[in-house]
């Protein structure tokens, strides 16, 4: 009797913090929304008080920074740098429960409002397959056109570096 092997990729978290501070806010209050009364996770290891006090924390500090405050810069740093502690440390948590039950890992990492890190193949790729450069795979390698006597990249590729008349 023959037995398939089927193997379940595992779901990994990822934070994507975003870089303006503004969004930083919506961002942690939306965790810590989706958070609350979550089933998957009745007691995460940074309460979701302690998260919301983070981002009201930050939300003061950023309103002091636009007032103009004299090191008001400085203290909302800090209070990010904090906020984000607390959402690594809530990733290692998702991550730890989406490791429990392989099968949903995704869809817990989703409910809990962290996004689930992408997958990418490895590997050959197939004969043909674009390049990130644009041009197209050939025998004779990248194809290129002649505009004004320079060469540049094409995808239609009409002409090659051997095919070119060194009188012209």
């Amino acid at each position: 009797m023959l037995t398939t092997i089927t193997s379940i990729h595992r779901a990994t978290v990822s934070l994507n913090v975003p870089t303006k501070n503004a969004d930083v806010i919506v961002y942690g209050a939306s965790i810590a929304q989706k958070m609350t009364a979550n089933p998957s996770f009745p007691t995460p290891p940074p309460s979701v008080a302690a998260i919301l006090a983070a981002v009201n924390d930050l939300h003061n500090a950023e309103t002091a920074m636009l007032s103009r405050t004299k090191g008001a810069a400085t203290v909302r740093n800090g209070k990010r740098a904090a906020l984000v502690a607390l959402l690594e440390q809530l990733g290692v948590h998702v991550q730890t429960v989406a490791d429990a039950m392989p099968e949903n890992g995704a869809v817990i990492i989703e409910s809990s409002g962290l996004a689930v890190r992408k997958v990418t193949p490895r590997g050959k790729r197939p004969y043909g397959a674009k390049q990130g450069s644009g041009s197209t795979l050939s025998p004779r390698g990248p194809s290129l056109s002649y505009w004004n006597d320079s060469p540049t990249l094409s995808d239609s590729g009409t002409r090659y570096i051997d095919d070119v008349d060194p009188c012209v």
